[in-house]
């Protein structure tokens, strides 16, 4: 079983690593060129349009996914309940994607400095764009055609670093760097009409959808959805906090940090992609599928503690030399972060059981308390130490919630032994 899932985890790295690799340089070259100051200030654009973004998917995918499944539709095969479930799923998308940027642009035009406006809503705006796709990127997982986003992930990521060389090689403005989000939204315009012209075979009309149509897609979306919020918040807290708390420095300092730390969380994602399914199996809770989640839980713990001692080790390596000692106070709370990556991977394969257990409740307030202590703790560190109180704050409310989930599902598994 354990070697299945490094199986498949192996099979979903080779189609996310390539695009990873191509963000990762994408923004070694913003940290080269651009002064620290304004280095913090993308990042904190980046971090508001990420807590407005959450719903640019918050559970549609998995929607759609299941009812494509559970009802035998295909993207080949024409019938009027799967252009029913399309053209609902695309409405709804259209609402919430029309409300986040009218929600998002009163959020700028009343909190950002006027010098700051057109890059918040040049980025912002372009971004959220990029929920109309939502619904494609789904039908198409949904029907195994897992290939087309991987190569829609990988183009969109060449054509970010091209632009980006392009900008900073013919000596642009600085400010058009919060533009380049409209070449994923080509990509995403150009899936979608190959969607609708080679792929969906039959679909002849559009059919508005119905009231309790609209209904039932909230009533599964919304857990996900509110999981989805408080994830981000957890995640952009500390720019946010770090801005207001301290300087634009520590902003930058900080997000120097990160960019080689959560650019490996696709392993993590690739991992659980893979073990979900096990999971989802284990409907009947029994001592084998317990040794399962056991085993499974140490293959993730294994994983996350042999990436985070790696990179603890070569970290003197990084940041001593990069960009002529630029980012050098990035290094000390870069080695504080690396164990967020262990506590993670470990959180991730609870979670998972958690899900399949259908236990989403649980999940929405533990993230509520995560979010909750890490504002707490950000408020008593940051002041003093900076940045580095800020991943300090973030390494210790995931273990926190870490110990709870070990402790929650011990209890659910003594309930059904």
């Amino acid at each position: 079983m354990v070697k299945k899932i490094v199986f498949n985890t192996i099979t979903y790295l080779i189609g996310s690593g390539f695009a990873q690799v191509f963000a990762l340089v994408f923004t070694l070259i913003l940290m080269d060129k651009l002064p620290v100051a304004e280095y913090g200030n993308y990042n904190l654009v980046i971090s508001l349009v990420a807590i407005f973004s959450f719903l640019i998917d918050g559970g549609l995918t998995g929607f759609i996914i299941k009812e494509f499944n559970n009802k035998g539709y295909h993207l080949d095969e024409p019938s009027v309940e799967r252009d029913l479930l399309i053209c609902t799923t695309y409405i709804y998308q259209i609402l919430v994607t029309s409300l986040l940027m009218f929600l998002y642009t009163l959020t700028v035009l009343a909190t950002v400095d006027s010098n700051f406006i057109i890059n918040y809503l040049a980025f912002g705006l372009l971004t959220l764009l990029l929920g109309l796709a939502t619904p494609i990127f789904a039908l198409l997982i949904a029907n195994e055609k897992r290939h087309l986003i991987v190569a829609k992930d990988v183009i969109v990521a060449v054509i970010r670093l091209v632009l980006i060389v392009i900008i900073f090689k013919f000596s642009f403005s600085s400010h058009n760097i919060y533009f380049i989000p409209v070449g994923a939204l080509i990509v995403s315009v150009v899936l979608g009409v190959i969607f609708y012209k080679r792929i969906l075979i039959g679909f002849e009309k559009f059919t508005p959808p119905k009231k309790n149509q609209f209904l039932n897609i909230l009533k599964v979306v919304s857990p996900f959805l509110l999981l989805s919020l408080f994830n981000v918040i957890y995640n952009k807290i500390d720019i946010l906090m770090l801005n207001e708390l301290a300087d634009i420095s520590e902003v930058a300092f900080y997000a120097g940090a990160t960019i080689f730390v959560y650019p490996f969380m696709f392993i993590c994602t690739a991992a659980s992609s893979a073990i979900l399914p096990y999971f989802s199996r284990m409907a009947v809770r029994s001592n084998d599928s317990a040794r399962e989640e056991k085993l499974i839980l140490i293959f993730m713990l294994g994983l996350g503690a042999v990436l985070s001692s790696f990179l603890y080790f070569i970290s003197p390596y990084l940041y001593t030399h990069l960009f002529d000692g630029k980012y050098l106070a990035s290094a000390e709370i870069y080695k504080v972060l690396v164990w967020y990556l262990l506590i993670v991977f470990g959180y991730t394969s609870l979670s998972s059981s958690l899900v399949a257990m259908g236990k989403i409740a649980i999940l929405i307030l533990m993230n509520v308390v995560m979010v909750l202590l890490n504002i707490i703790l950000n408020y008593q560190l940051i002041p003093e130490y900076g940045a580095k109180g800020a991943a300090f704050a973030t390494v210790v409310s995931e273990v926190a919630i870490l110990l709870f989930l070990l402790f929650y599902i011990k209890v659910q598994q003594a309930k059904h032994a």
